[in-house]
C-alpha cells in the first residue's frame, strides 16, 4: 500500500494531509518506509568526474592534460615523443656544457705590450695663450713690440700694449735678482738728430711711467734714449726704417751689480 509521510508520521494514501509533504520510495520494498535520517542509494551508479581543463604547467609535455587526483591513486602523465629532448619548452638548454671553449684565453698576461709608452709627450700651449718673457744674454724678449701713436711718446691704448706690458711688469716682480731694468728707445733717421733723440727716451720714459704705476718700484727701471743711433735695418725702405722705431729691454743689473761690466745707462741719455 502505498503510504505519504507528514510532519505527523505516516498515514494512507486514503486521507489528504495539508502541509509540507514529500513521497519518498521505501528502498526496502514498496511496502517498508525508509527509515529516519536515510540517504538515497547510489548503488549500481557508476560515479563520473567532469573532464579537467588543458594544463596550464609549463614543464608538462606539449599535448599533455592533467586531471585532479583521485584519493587512493597515483597520477602518471604519459610520456612525451620528444621526452629525450635536451631543451624545454622554452628553447633554453635543460644542461650547461661540462667544458668551457677553448677560445677563452687560459691566463691573463704579465707584462704590458711594449708598445705603450712609458712618458707622456709635452703638452702644446693651449690656443690663444698669449708666449711668455724670455731672457737671451742681457736683453729680455716680449711677445711682440710696443707701440706708440704716430710722432708721439704717448703709448697706444691697444690690447697687445696692455698684454706685452703686464707680462714685462710680471717677469720684474717674479725675478727680483734682476735689480735694474734698463728701457732703450730708437727711431728711424727721419728729422733732426735732436728731436729722434728725444723722442726715443720719452717714449722709454713713457714705459717707465707704466710699470710703476702697476707696482714696479721707481729705481729698478732706468729709460735711456739712443735717437736714430744703432739702427738694425738700412733706413731705405718703409719697413726698415719701422724696424728701427723700436724698444729694447735689458738687464742693467743682478744683485745690484751692472750686468756683465755695462754701464747701467748702457751708453744711452737717461731720462727722468
Amino acid at each position: 500500500m502505498q503510504k505519504f509521510r507528514t510532519i505527523g508520521g505516516w498515514i494512507s494514501s486514503g486521507l489528504i494531509v495539508v502541509g509540507c509533504q514529500s513521497s519518498v520510495q521505501s528502498s526496502g520494498g514498496p511496502d517498508q518506509p525508509a527509515a529516519p535520517g536515510a540517504q538515497p542509494s547510489m548503488a549500481g551508479v557508476a560515479p563520473s568526474y567532469p573532464s579537467a581543463p588543458p594544463s596550464s604547467d609549463p614543464a608538462a609535455p606539449s599535448g599533455a592534460t592533467t586531471s585532479p587526483a583521485q584519493p587512493g591513486t597515483t597520477s602518471v602523465p604519459p610520456a612525451s615523443p620528444d621526452a629525450a629532448s635536451t631543451t624545454n619548452p622554452t628553447g633554453m638548454p635543460s644542461t650547461l656544457p661540462s667544458t668551457l671553449p677553448t677560445a677563452f684565453p687560459t691566463a691573463i698576461p704579465t707584462t704590458l705590450p711594449t708598445a705603450i709608452p712609458t712618458t707622456l709627450p709635452p703638452q702644446a700651449p693651449p690656443a690663444g695663450a698669449p708666449a711668455k718673457v724670455r731672457t737671451e744674454g742681457d736683453r729680455i724678449l716680449l711677445p711682440g713690440n710696443v707701440v706708440f701713436d704716430t710722432g708721439r711718446a704717448i703709448l697706444s691704448p691697444t690690447p697687445e700694449n696692455q698684454t706685452i706690458l703686464t707680462q714685462l711688469k710680471q717677469f720684474l716682480l717674479d725675478t727680483p735678482k734682476v735689480t735694474t731694468l734698463r728701457i732703450e728707445g730708437y727711431t728711424d733717421n727721419v728729422g733732426k738728430p735732436e728731436s729722434n733723440l728725444e723722442l726715443s727716451g720719452k717714449r722709454a720714459l713713457a714705459i717707465k711711467h707704466w710699470l710703476v704705476a702697476n707696482g714696479v718700484a721707481a729705481e729698478r727701471v732706468v729709460a735711456v734714449g739712443f735717437g736714430q743711433e744703432k739702427p738694425i735695418a738700412d733706413n731705405a725702405t718703409p719697413e726698415a726704417r719701422a724696424q728701427n722705431r723700436r724698444t729694447e729691454f735689458k738687464i742693467a743689473a743682478v744683485n745690484g751689480r751692472p750686468y756683465r761690466g755695462v754701464p747701467i745707462n748702457g751708453g744711452g741719455t737717461e731720462f727722468k
